[in-house]
């Protein structure tokens, strides 16, 4: 016979789990009711939240107009975490990254985000700035990643960059005097398009900037390559009287256009290189602002791809007049190159040719080609990027049961040598051990040793970083 009353406790017991597992995934909303730093996973465990427990991974916090500053690597269950801002009190709110995070972005209002030496930012999600000011600092060190596209609407200083940035979509300006920074020592890659639809835009490159796609930009625009040079020759491209003075590049996929105006001017064009049309403009409208630009007449393409005999460097040209020689160099920042080697040209040819290129030892992710005339001039193409991060990232330890002092052993390979390999160690619960750099500027497949941080005896959780990867092992501390 069934037990009426037992029928009754599973019943019951069933909608209670149901109801735990609800509220389990769901999302909660956190909010700031104060300026506050967090220096440590600890802290961000112990802080009294609103809500009680913590925010982790599938949640929203809400910064509520105030500072919020970030100086520890996220572990797994708080990367992937919603960062709102939602109301404003006149002042833009103040967001500082120092550690390793990954997160969602919605700015309903304005913010100012500074990526710290030691931050490295993973944007989730489209970052869209409102109307009011607000600004973007990538310091000497740090990266930032936007895996959507970004759009700003208002006018001032808008990207500040001396570390580096990387926008995997569209970079979309919208208001008059808007102005992009990129320092000595930063870089912008924008893999869609660069547009501005208002008045006035100022791009000051001392350092490198790529754009995949287009360029397209409004009248009153002011390119300056020339890292502050006081007397620039545009068809000899140097400093008159400075011989080491350094000068950013621009390189442009797709094409460059703009409104002819008297007002636009590009300072160093020379130092600007455009995969297809670039806009040619009256005499009364500013004149040939192009003329000086690296434009593509004859090399049909510069391609790289990964082969089992090394890296296969490919170009192919139109036609040749009077060329010597092509450089074939590398780079593991974009900033600073060496010759890798030397490829003869044809001279003279109406018929298109192919030459090959082949880098056995793979130390190097960038690659450009330098084609040289016969009368010294030169003329740059690339870049062309041949990542780690097309072999699939993987991480295997040993041994993975062992005691405090005794060495542990990682091999890495896919590694992305732009991004160093970082180990974060932490307990079951979360607390966090310590942080280990395992690897920076390395590539290829290589096994590393190292003694873990002071571990209690049970499972300890290691979670190996690099980029936008990431692994966690498991090990047994005895």
């Amino acid at each position: 016979m069934i037990n009426l009353t037992t029928i009754k406790l599973k019943n019951i017991l069933f909608v209670l789990c149901l109801i735990l597992s609800i509220h389990s995934y769901s999302q909660t909303t956190y909010k700031l009711y104060e300026n506050v730093k967090f220096e440590t996973y600890q802290d961000w465990v112990d802080y009294s939240w609103n809500e009680g427990s913590m925010p982790t991974s599938a949640d929203n916090l809400d910064f509520n107009q105030y500072t919020i500053e970030i100086n520890f690597n996220f572990p797994s269950n708080l990367n992937g975490i919603s960062f709102l801002n939602s109301s404003w009190g006149g002042s833009s709110t103040n967001l500082i990254i120092n550690g390793s995070v990954s997160a969602s972005l919605s700015t309903q209002v304005p913010l100012n985000l500074t990526v710290k030496e030691n931050g490295y930012f993973d944007i989730l999600s489209s970052v869209n700035q409102p109307s009011q000011p607000a600004r973007i600092v990538v310091e000497e060190g740090g990266t930032l990643i936007i895996q959507g596209e970004i759009s700003y609407q208002q006018h001032g200083t808008f990207l500040d960059i001396s570390g580096d940035v990387i926008i995997y979509n569209d970079l979309s300006l919208g208001n008059s005097n808007t102005s992009v920074n990129i320092n000595k020592t930063g870089s912008l890659e924008v893999r869609g398009d660069v547009n501005h639809t208002n008045w006035g835009v100022n791009f000051n490159v001392c350092g490198y900037m790529a754009v995949s796609g287009d360029v397209n930009l409004n009248g009153g625009l002011i390119i300056d390559l020339t890292c502050g040079c006081a007397n620039f020759d545009e068809e000899a491209c140097e400093c008159v009287g400075v011989s080491d003075q350094d000068f950013g590049r621009l390189e442009i996929g797709g094409n460059f256009d703009f409104q002819c105006n008297s007002s636009n001017n590009i300072i160093g064009a020379c130092n600007v290189s455009v995969g297809e049309g670039c806009t040619v403009c009256d005499e009364n409208q500013g004149g040939d602002l192009c003329e000086n630009v690296d434009l593509p007449v004859t090399l049909l393409y510069f391609k790289g791809e990964k082969t089992s005999e090394g890296h296969l460097l490919s170009w192919k040209t139109g036609t040749e007049q009077n060329t010597s020689h092509f450089d074939v160099e590398i780079s593991n920042d974009k900033r600073n190159w060496s010759v890798l080697g030397t490829v003869a040209a044809a001279g003279n040819s109406n018929v298109p040719l192919i030459y090959n290129f082949i880098d056995t030892k793979m130390t190097h992710q960038y690659y450009r080609l330098a084609q040289y005339d016969l009368d010294g001039a030169v003329s740059y193409y690339g870049v062309v990027s041949i990542n780690s991060d097309d072999l699939e990232f993987s991480v295997n330890v040993y041994p993975t049961e062992l005691t405090n002092g005794e060495e542990l052993f990682i091999q890495l390979s896919g590694v992305n040598t732009n991004m160093p390999a970082i180990g974060t160690f932490y307990t079951m619960e979360g607390k966090l051990l310590g942080i280990v750099e395992i690897s920076n500027g390395e590539g290829g497949v290589m096994t590393k040793s190292m003694v873990i941080p002071e571990s209690p005896e049970g499972v300890v959780l290691m979670k190996i970083t690099n980029g936008k990867n990431s692994v966690t092992k498991k090990l047994l501390v005895h």
